[in-house]
């Protein structure tokens, strides 16, 4: 299985106006519960459920969340279906699905996510169906 970096720290605020890191992915996926708790048709709260998932290698309740919120922003407002297929991708890849990997990274890559990421990621997925001369172009 390939090692996934879930990219983008998220930062909690401290009380005192300080930021620091989140206990762990417990929480992380319990304060983004929360949130989707209170707004379910937010789409950037479902990315941020589904990455929080994600880092805690919840991958079918991650799946599941990247989903709703590519559906919930069909018009990829602020690139947030972008980046939703982006960590979908990199949760296939976590559960050697290279294929669908590809398919979702390339969709990202197509809706304007162009980070380096993307493309190391995608590279990655090829890579893993056996695509070295795609993988390296």
């Amino acid at each position: 299985m390939a090692a996934i970096l879930f990219c983008g720290p998220i930062l909690a605020a401290h009380p005192a106006g300080g930021v620091s890191p989140p206990s762990g992915p417990a929480s992380l996926v319990e304060d983004r519960l929360e949130a989707v708790r209170k707004a379910p048709t937010d789409p950037r709260a479902r990315l941020e459920l589904g990455v929080a998932y994600g880092q805690a290698e919840e991958y079918d309740l991650a799946m599941a969340e990247l989903v709703e919120a590519i559906k919930l922003n069909p018009e990829n407002q602020d690139n947030l279906s972008a980046r939703a297929n982006y960590h979908l991708g990199l949760v296939l890849l976590a559960i050697d699905r290279a294929g669908l990997a590809v398919n979702a990274l390339r969709e990202a890559l197509r809706l304007g996510w162009k980070d380096a990421a993307v493309h190391l990621a995608l590279g990655q997925a090829l890579t893993g169906q056996g695509k070295f001369e795609e993988a390296i172009a």
